[in-house]
């Protein structure tokens, strides 16, 4: 079993970074799932962002 020895997550900050910043992402896996209410307990949170090089530009910026 892995261990995480970061920072714990804080969706809510990554959330916000990412459109404060105007980039283009989807939200996906488990911390989608619970979004949208499962009730399905997860540490973690995919994240696809659009690879457009403007894009990529804010996700740096972000």
């Amino acid at each position: 079993m892995a261990t995480n020895d970061g920072p714990p997550l804080d969706l809510g900050r990554l959330i916000g970074a990412l459109d404060r910043h105007g980039v283009r992402y989807l939200l996906c896996g488990g911390a989608a799932a619970t979004a949208y209410g499962a009730a399905r307990p997860t540490e973690d949170a995919d994240c696809v962002v659009s690879r457009e090089r403007a894009n990529l530009v804010r996700l740096a910026e972000a």
